[in-house]
């Protein structure tokens, strides 16, 4: 738990930090559309605007009209759980019955799923423990993202969202309840823009900027 005001503060630390990804496993207000006038959306989108990639779950409360903030911020990748039986999910193929949807809105969310049920995760004690939740499938979409970087280092955030988005599979053919598809790796690296052609501009930029990170365009990367 924690408040608004600690999230979006954590949100500007991990920007300035130079963060090339966010993961935000939690979950606010219930929206039933973008909910870009939301105080941690419009923290989302700004974070977005800055470079990095954030990736958001989009509830547990079984909501088919609406996701909870900060998924519904227009910028961020919002994470549905599904049941495929990947990654130890059992049951499937489908969408975790807690997993937030808007089967109304034009915009579908969430974007994209990933396996959510029966994860083993790893406690600050050293143990392991089974839990379930859309916060369970997004760091997964987060990790996804943080490949696709080291890949294409100059790709924007948009450029990574829509590699993950167009390289997922649908499981039940209902992209209102699981947006494109559940993620894939290969699917996204395949329609990951050729880091070339990305960097090659941004290179020249770098050449005659000393201070070009927002431009996602750092020294360490382009040089």
């Amino acid at each position: 738990s924690g408040t608004t005001s600690g999230i979006i503060a954590g949100l500007e630390h991990g920007v300035s930090f130079g963060c090339d990804v966010i993961n935000l496993s939690l979950g606010g207000q219930g929206y039933t559309g973008y909910c870009n006038g939301d105080a941690l959306a419009n923290a989302v989108n700004n974070a977005v605007d800055a470079g990095v990639v954030v990736a958001a779950a989009s509830g547990n409360n079984g909501y088919i009209n609406g996701v909870t903030t900060p998924s519904c911020a227009e910028k961020a990748i919002c994470v549905g759980a599904s049941v495929s039986g990947n990654c130890g999910s059992t049951g499937g193929p489908g969408i975790a019955s807690f997993s937030n949807y808007n089967e109304n809105f034009a915009n579908i969310l969430p974007d994209v799923s990933a396996p959510g049920t029966n994860i083993r995760s790893a406690q600050a004690s050293g143990t392991f423990v089974t839990y379930q939740g859309t916060s369970m499938a997004t760091p997964q979409v987060a990790g996804l993202a943080a490949v696709l970087i080291a890949e294409c280092p100059c790709c924007s955030p948009s450029d990574i969202a829509n590699a993950i988005k167009l390289g997922a599979t649908p499981e039940i053919n209902d992209n209102t309840q699981e947006g494109t598809g559940e993620i894939r790796l290969a699917g996204a690296l395949q329609n990951l823009p050729s880091c070339g052609a990305v960097c090659a501009p941004k290179r020249a930029y770098c050449s005659a900027n000393s201070d070009c990170c927002g431009n996602r365009c750092r020294k360490d990367r382009c040089r």
